[in-house]
């Protein structure tokens, strides 16, 4: 079965791939570092030319003008959890499967959550700053110390995979977990000892706030100016999950007047930042490039997953993570 493979992929499961199709690996980032996504025509026709059955993808965008030329493709497999590039009203249309790979890098974005926390709640990146120009801040590190996170309160909103891992990470470290997830179970709550609260509650007496929760339509600006006032004049603000979850100029003004202690921030409202944006150069603020998911070893976990869903497509199982499950049932009527 013809396979082409454009995500970056781990060698194992690449062989192991290779063991049961006729492969072609053709990474959207080349072993020069250099970028070699095929665009619109070219992937249609690489895709029909090749008699593609399996497509394993990661940066490809497939909208109808690619979809609906194509005559071989069966299935579609995504090595992504979210912001998917595919028409699936047309890949519905013509039955090709869409599956893809959630939580593949759960672990990564939540290690990277910690790190950040503890940067902006100890000023690592502050002091780091000053070393590097030759200056030893002895006294103004005494006079404006970090906090410990032992016997603090996190407030986690959402507590999906990555949510859920940050909190057990976070309660080995003596916190007490407070989440806002209108959907979560009652035993994903207890598993790692944390209470349910409502959105304000959490806001007001959480000294970290981390947000984890997925970007829909619910949850877009959901976190607005007036919900961040809610904060304690000592409490964090960590965003590693959507900036558009965030009104972004209201925390930027609360920073500015010193209503909120500081802020570690991987996501923004516009990625790239503007460069005259005002987060860039806050002493009490962290900004990174949107990197919490992207570990080297993020390609490992979504290989495996992509690999366990080509096994049970080739059994003739319905996917593990399946975005039109209708299809499903029509290949399986059929």
């Amino acid at each position: 079965m013809k396979t082409l493979v454009t995500a970056i992929f781990d060698q194992e499961y690449l062989e192991k791939l290779k063991e049961k199709l006729d492969v072609i690996y053709r990474p959207w980032l080349g072993p020069d570092g250099k970028l070699q996504i095929l665009q619109a025509d070219d992937l249609a026709n690489y895709l029909n030319e090749n008699k593609i059955e399996i497509l394993i993808c990661e940066a490809e965008v497939l909208r109808k003008n690619v979809l609906e030329p194509l005559t071989s493709l069966k299935i579609i497999i995504c090595a992504k959890g979210t912001e998917f590039f595919i028409d699936e009203d047309v890949a519905t249309e013509k039955n090709i499967i869409i599956a893809y790979t959630p939580g593949r890098n759960a672990n990564s974005v939540a290690e990277f959550t910690i790190g950040i926390i503890i940067a902006i709640t100890r000023k690592i990146v502050q002091n780091h700053n000053l070393v590097q120009i030759k200056k030893w801040p002895i006294l103004s590190a005494f006079k404006d110390r970090g906090i410990e996170l032992n016997r603090r309160t996190v407030g986690i909103i959402g507590l999906g995979a990555i949510g859920y891992r940050v909190a057990t990470i976070l309660k080995t470290f003596g916190m007490k977990i407070l989440v806002y997830d209108p959907y979560v179970k009652e035993e994903r709550l207890k598993a790692v000892d944390a209470q349910q609260v409502d959105l304000d509650t959490l806001m007001k007496e959480s000294d970290i706030v981390s947000v984890h929760a997925l970007l829909t339509e619910e949850t877009k600006g959901m976190l607005s100016k007036e919900k961040l006032a809610l904060m304690k004049p000592t409490a964090y603000f960590i965003n590693t999950s959507r900036g558009k979850i965030v009104d972004e100029a209201g925390l930027i003004q609360l920073l500015l007047e010193k209503k909120i202690r500081g802020a570690a921030l991987d996501t923004y409202v516009r990625e790239p930042i503007k460069r005259k944006s005002e987060l860039i150069g806050l002493d009490n603020v962290i900004t990174t490039s949107h990197i919490g998911g992207s570990s080297a070893d993020v390609p490992y976990y979504s290989s495996k997953m992509a690999y366990e869903e080509v096994l049970r497509y080739l059994d003739g199982k319905s996917p593990l993570h399946c975005k039109n499950p209708e299809v499903i049932e029509k290949i399986f009527k059929n």
